[in-house]
């Protein structure tokens, strides 16, 4: 379901990796209020992990070195 699969095995996905993420769900990530791509339901800040796969606003998290 994710937009693009990596070639590498061993990297992980961009939700995984994205400085602004809070925590990860079955189905959605939820965020803070930096992210760009963000949802509000219930009061609560998210967005849906195949959004996060191809999103342009990706920012690693500091120390992470990858290559993208």
């Amino acid at each position: 379901m994710s937009a693009k699969k990596s070639s590498r095995k061993d990297e992980k996905p961009r939700y995984e990796t994205c400085i602004h993420v809070k925590s990860i769900g079955q189905y959605a990530v939820f965020v803070e209020p930096t992210c760009r791509q963000t949802s509000m339901v219930k009061g609560i800040l998210l967005t849906p992990k195949h959004l996060c796969g191809s999103c342009p606003f990706w920012v690693p998290k500091e120390g992470m070195d990858l290559d993208r």
